[in-house]
């Protein structure tokens, strides 16, 4: 038996012990254990049937409130003076973080990693930029392979349900890992957003929600201006969530061969070194470059996230200059310009921010190969594409705002100088992955419209033709059996209807024309169910191609696949 064949009776069995519990209330108080149970089977199993949350109501104790209990509070400590996520206090020690009741956290998802917003606290900090730190911080995680994120209103509203306050955690890990799993998450992040000195903070640490422990915790400034800020918030939320990939590339040059290299006082090689030096962590290291007969060069270097640094060195002016940035490529670099007829929708490549639409320019210095686009704008589906982008190429893209969401338009590859597209051209010619999230092959170049309408028109009013001449053809052979037919019974005595005396001839010429009679009335059969398909698809075919003909032109294109190419074509009626 499924565990869907197991909710009914279960649901049924425990509407009859919260019944039960109606009268267990006129007995001692050790009998309304029974009923609590039958409370928490019912909205288990049920949890969004008026009718159950009802008696699951009825049948505990008006004050009977399944809550979470976090430390006694501390009364010599007001109560602004929590610990901040980001402070350092230490808050990993045992808690008395117990549930009241009979009721537990429903299993969690096995199929993606589910992790909880809790509600941001901010200092002097106003609504509205919280909520859109919310928003940004979702998107971190939505954006994350293998989590999905639950928004703060979600987290309330389970929690809601079960008569848990937040509010009593006090910060405390094991409390709010607790009240976590009751939204149904394998992790939570609680962070604070505050604006002190002119500077705008976040702290923010990531909670093991089934081992009630603090994974990692992340603190820095972020920037004011809402692009960059979007910026910093990715770099946080990735050493948060998948701190193992805040990597970076360092590539060093040297004038002077044979000079050792230090990093962070560990030797990397000797110059000229060849082969750029590979995920690095993010952020300040210490450089070191020695050689006999030369002053040594100390200075810290910065490895930027998701990007590659050149630094050239030399020794004899004990200097390091020529601080290059850019993109890690292997193929090139390539660019990437976004329409989408709706403003304020924030573009993202490979997960990282890149700039709110309407763009007025190309992003350039994109790695080429296959890049993942997502736009996302609140309150709407957010759309995420495979695109590709190729070097000293620029990738266009149109998108659509559907009544839900976004849908794509066109897609094209055209030369990196080549002035915007107007899109014109391309006529809605679409590409999808077998899961509906984006194109499979890129137009090298805009496609010239084809009056598809008009070559369907006509092929169909030739296949039409074809099919009035089959019926032709067979008409002429019913005629032609039905005068054979004739031939056959000529001489012989009739008996009324299409009965035939063979008095008159002899028993062998009478058997023969028995045989050839019932052959034919087979084939004529035969021939006239075929002459009436052929001239009514024939006249079907010949009708809906002369309709073709005069339809407004659409547009067909070629999309290069591996292995062939898709045919996707549009006609307009």
């Amino acid at each position: 038996m499924t565990g869907s064949d197991m909710v009914g009776p279960r649901v049924f069995l425990g509407m009859l012990i919260a019944l039960a519990s109606a009268v267990s209330l006129l007995l001692p108080a050790e009998t309304h254990a029974a009923a609590g149970t039958g409370a928490a089977l019912l909205a288990r199993d049920a949890p969004r049937t008026r009718c159950a949350v009802a008696a699951a109501a009825k049948a505990t104790k008006p004050n009977d409130k399944v809550k979470i209990k976090a430390k006694p509070k501390d009364k010599t400590r007001p109560p602004s003076a929590r610990p901040a996520p980001g402070s350092g206090a230490n808050t990993s020690e045992p808690s008395p973080a117990l549930i009241e009741g009979k009721m537990e956290p429903r299993p969690l998802p096995t199929t993606y990693r589910g992790v909880a917003l809790l509600p941001l606290s901010g200092i002097d900090v106003d609504v509205d930029l919280l909520h859109e730190f919310e928003v940004a911080l979702g998107t971190e995680i939505d954006e994350t392979k293998g989590l999905r994120s639950i928004s703060p209103g979600d987290v309330l509203n389970d929690l809601g349900r079960v008569g848990i306050d937040l509010g009593t955690c006090e910060g405390d890990v094991a409390c709010l890992a607790d009240a976590a799993r009751f939204a149904g998450a394998h992790l939570a992040i609680e962070a604070r957003v505050a604006a002190l000195g002119g500077t705008l903070s976040v702290s923010m640490r990531l909670l093991d929600t089934e081992k009630a422990l603090e994974v990692s915790r992340v603190a820095d400034s972020v920037s004011e201006d809402a692009a960059a800020r979007a910026v910093d918030v990715h770099r946080l939320a990735v050493q948060l969530l998948v701190p193992d990939t805040y990597v970076g590339t360092l590539k060093i040059n040297c004038t002077q061969a044979g000079a050792q290299v230090y990093l962070d006082d560990k030797l990397v090689g000797d110059t000229p070194i060849v082969q750029p030096l590979k995920k690095l962590r993010a952020g300040p290291h210490i450089l070191r470059v020695a050689k006999e007969g030369f002053s040594d060069v100390n200075q810290f270097v910065d490895v930027v996230f998701n990007r590659a640094s050149t630094l050239d060195v030399d020794l004899s002016t004990t200097t390091i200059a020529g601080v290059l940035v850019e993109a890690e490529s292997q193929e090139g670099l390539g660019s990437l310009y976004v329409r989408v007829d709706e403003a304020g929708v924030e573009l993202r490549i490979d997960a990282e921010p890149r700039g709110m639409t309407p763009l007025h320019k190309a992003i350039t210095g994109i790695p080429a190969g296959k890049r993942r686009i997502s736009l996302r704008k609140e309150g709407l589906e957010p759309l995420v594409l495979e695109a590709e982008v190729q070097a000293a190429q620029r990738t266009d893209i149109e998108v659509t705002r559907t009544p839900r969401g976004f849908s794509l338009k066109s897609y094209a590859i055209v030369d990196a100088k080549a002035p915007i597209s107007d899109f014109e051209s391309l006529h809605e010619v679409t590409a999808v992955n077998a899961d509906g999230r984006g194109p499979r092959g890129a137009l090298p170049a805009p496609v010239e419209p084809v009056p598809m309408g008009l070559y369907a028109g006509y092929a169909s009013a030739g296949l039409g033709a074809l099919c009035l001449a089959a019926g032709a053809y067979f008409a002429v052979r019913v005629q032609s059996a039905n005068a054979t037919a004739k031939r056959q019974i000529e001489g012989l005595e009739p008996l009324g209807g299409s009965t035939y005396s063979c008095s008159n001839v002899s028993e062998t010429s009478c058997q023969a024309r028995h045989d050839t009679l019932a052959r034919l009335r087979t084939e004529t059969q035969r021939d006239a169910i075929l002459q009436w398909v052929g001239f009514g698809l024939g006249a079907g075919l010949a009708a809906a191609g002369a309709a073709l003909i005069y339809v407004e032109p659409g547009a067909i294109a070629a999309v290069p696949m591996q292995g062939g190419a898709l045919v996707i074509g549009q006609v307009r009626f």
